[in-house]
């Protein structure tokens, strides 16, 4: 009853994970699903008018959520150590993050609080 099976070739859009059309479709990918879902939270907020904490919390799940599919996708692209690449990713999300922060925010302070 044994039999050959054929391993088909995984077809992904990029197949090295260090190229940088691959890192920046996934941060692309990653910010709009940031923007669009924050968009949708201001909304909730505005309509049904949240409690802060309760805002923070979905602000903090909503990058978790963003970072963790770039981080899916960049993993994706790689053949070897998928985790690590989107480990990798994930720290150059948040870095992204605190430099546009500093950047945008009157005074260039960042203030991060745990």
């Amino acid at each position: 009853m044994g039999g050959l099976f054929l391993m088909e070739e995984k077809k992904t859009w990029v197949k090295n994970p260090g190229s940088g059309i691959g890192w920046l479709k996934a941060l692309l990918v990653s910010y709009l699903i940031s923007v669009l879902l924050l968009l949708f939270l201001s909304f909730l907020l505005w309509k049904f008018s949240w409690k802060e904490s309760w805002v923070q919390a979905g602000i903090v799940v909503i990058y978790l959520a963003s970072s963790f599919c770039g981080g899916r996708m960049t993993g994706n692209m790689a053949e070897k150590r998928r985790f690590l690449w989107g480990i990798c990713f994930g720290i150059v999300y948040f870095a992204v993050l605190i430099i546009a922060s500093a950047v945008f925010l009157p005074g260039g302070s960042v203030s991060i609080r745990f």
